[in-house]
Order: C-alpha cells, then structure tokens, then sequence
C-alpha cells in the first residue's frame, strides 16, 4: 500500500508532468516524471519486501491519491518481472502514464479498479491526451462540498463511497 501527497516534495513531485520513459521497462512507454522519481525511491524496498515472502501465488497493491500513481507504477513492474498475478485496487488516483504506457499496463494487469469519488478533482488530472488512466473506473459518491475542494479527495469520502455500494 502507497500513501498519498504529505510534503513539500511530494507536492513537486505530483507537478512535475512532463512524460518519461517507464525506466522499470524497456518499450513500456511513457509516464508521468514526477511520479517515476517517486516509484524509484521506493523501488528497492518493494522488491525487498516480496524477496522476503517467498511463494507468493498474488499480490495486492492499493494507494491514495500518489500511492495511486506509484501503486501502479509497482504494480506494472511487479506483474512484468515476478510472474505473479498481481491486482490494482487504487483511490483517487491521477492519470499516471500516456496512452503507450495505459496500453502496456492493460495487457500486464488485467485486474485493476480505480475507485473514483465524484467531483475529486485529483483523478481528472494531468489531462488527456497526453495522459490515459489505467484500469477501470469504479465511481463513488461519498460526498463532496462546493467550497472546500480536497474534501472529496479524502480517505474518508472514499470509505463513504464504497459502504454505499455495499447497501
């Protein structure tokens, strides 16, 4: 699991938009700078972490918000080199790759869930087309207010959102 935005340098790292190549993989095309440098400074532990669970049949990965984007950034590399089946279920997540790399990652992963609260601003962006979401979207409606902004960004809307699906 990949936490969301807390520091300044998360904050210039979700800003910094121009398109990259996938370093995690030759030919896989090309995502977002900002969330790339933050999937490589957690790149070596992740792959600790799954050495140390030998005999792993599946795996998980979730994150909010920048956990979304480097959730699927992980969950790309870990589907293309460990051979596991490995699943997506991300919230509020940003656009994380441009149309080669969402066209990649379909074909890696083919189970992923983006859970979308209504009027969260933070999965409408960066904008299309130079950026496509990954996966499918599941929208929510755990709630929103006019004048404050990140309040359907919440971890809490989000929880909202899936109990009412539940009902």
């Amino acid at each position: 699991a990949f936490r969301g935005t807390q520091s300044i340098w998360d904050w210039i790292n979700d800003l910094d938009a121009i398109a990259i190549a996938y370093t995690a993989g030759a030919g896989s095309g090309h995502v977002h700078m900002g969330f790339q440098l933050v999937f490589e400074h957690v790149r070596q532990s992740v792959a600790k972490l799954l050495a140390a669970c030998p005999g792993v049949k599946r795996i998980l990965v979730t994150g909010h918000s920048l956990g979304a984007a480097v959730a699927i950034l992980s969950g790309f590399e870990l589907a293309k080199t460990t051979g596991v089946a490995t699943e997506l279920y991300t919230l509020a997540g940003p656009r994380t790759g441009a149309p080669d790399f969402s066209g990649a990652y379909s074909g890696a992963v083919p189970i992923c869930y983006r859970v979308v609260n209504f009027m969260d601003v933070v999965p409408q962006v960066p904008l299309p087309p130079l950026y496509k979401h990954a996966g499918e979207e599941v929208l929510v409606r755990g709630g929103f207010k006019p004048l404050e902004v990140a309040y359907a960004h919440r971890l809490t809307t989000y929880l909202a959102g899936l109990q009412k699906l539940l009902t």
